[in-house]
């Protein structure tokens, strides 16, 4: 995770993948990652753009800081920005595209994912992801 991560943000992990120089090796980008763990150098635009050279799938999710802790929320209404800081309109028709709403998990301290011991209703888990 951060500074440390093998691959802390699209770009680096489109170099990493371009390194092998294998058409069997793609990247899967999980904005919502590169956005909390990374230490991401440029704005979530220029991450995304560096990560689509070599993306097989995008995996999207969204969060919010919450008093020092990261809270997952639905996408788009959390802190990444999607719609407006990260383009969607940029992502190729073609490119598979995974939503996750971990909605049971929080990061206090923006640290490692911890789960709540209160297991959501289903209504709320369909409505979160709708």
């Amino acid at each position: 995770h951060g500074s440390r991560a093998m691959i802390p943000d699209g770009a680096r992990g489109a170099d990493l993948v371009a390194a092998f120089d294998s058409p069997h090796l793609a990247l899967n980008y999980d904005i919502g990652n590169a956005a909390s763990y990374g230490a991401r150098s440029g704005t979530a635009a220029e991450d995304l753009a560096a990560a689509l050279r070599v993306a097989a799938h995008l995996h999207l999710k969204d969060l919010r800081d919450d008093g020092g802790d990261w809270v997952f929320c639905p996408v788009g209404q959390g802190a990444i920005g999607y719609g407006t800081a990260v383009p969607l309109g940029r992502i190729p028709p073609r490119l598979p595209v995974g939503i996750e709403h971990p909605i049971r998990l929080w990061r206090p301290g923006h640290g490692d994912p911890q789960r709540r011991a209160e297991v959501p209703a289903a209504r709320t888990v369909v409505a979160a992801v709708r």
